[in-house]
């Protein structure tokens, strides 16, 4: 956790919230117990305990924050929840990144490929030579459903266009982000060994129907 509510003499006080990386930013010029909090630290999101998931979520991009502090209906402090709280309930597990006999991207068609929402980013931008970073999440269905900033309905398919390709919620269970479909907004920034095995491919199939055409026509 990178993230601290500071609080003024009562837990139920809370006046900002600190990132770690301020804090050691402003220690290389000044001792840490002579920093003063006040001067670095953001100001804090509240929202009530009752709030939903998805309204939360848009808070927080909205907001450019990454952690809310939850409050009862008393104004009391009850909890802290973070964007990767939310997302790692979405996402779950991530397979071991080293498995490989599990496939987490696949093609499907003719410019459409579908990948295991749990994909490490890195796993996916060496697959599509994207440059997609989060600070925030890991995997590609926690960078899609963040930049949405709101869950889809599980019968709906929302997208973004990023780094010139289409990304979109496919698969859901239980709210969970299963499926991530893709494709590329101009098919020719496609690898291009990729669409050389496309060619040839078809070089192949109307070669092989050209020879059967033959070999009908001596029968």
């Amino acid at each position: 956790m990178t993230r601290y509510p500071v609080c003024d003499s009562d837990k139920d006080n809370i006046i900002g919230v600190l990132h770690l990386k301020n804090l050691l930013k402003e220690s290389k010029n000044t001792p840490i117990d002579q920093i003063d909090l006040r001067k670095i630290m953001n100001e804090p999101l509240f929202v009530p305990e009752t709030i939903l998931t998805d309204e939360l979520m848009s808070y927080l991009k909205k907001s450019h924050n990454q952690l809310a502090l939850l409050h009862d209906e008393y104004g009391g402090m009850v909890g802290i929840v973070t964007l990767e709280d939310i997302l790692e309930e979405i996402v779950g597990d991530i397979e071991d990144e080293y498995d490989e006999s599990y496939v987490l991207i696949e093609r499907i068609g003719d410019n459409v490929y579908e990948a295991d929402g749990a994909t490490p980013l890195h796993r996916f931008n060496d697959y599509f030579g994207t440059q997609l970073e989060s600070a925030d999440v890991d995997t590609i269905a926690g960078y899609l459903l963040t930049e949405l900033g709101e869950f889809p309905e599980e019968n709906e398919q929302a997208s973004i266009e990023e780094n010139g390709l289409t990304i979109k919620t496919l698969e859901f269970d239980n709210r969970r982000l299963l499926k991530v479909g893709v494709s590329y907004i101009n098919e020719n920034d496609r690898p291009a060994k990729e669409r050389f095995k496309e060619d040839e491919a078809a070089a192949e199939a109307e070669e092989a129907a050209d020879e059967a055409e033959e070999t009908e026509g001596r029968d």
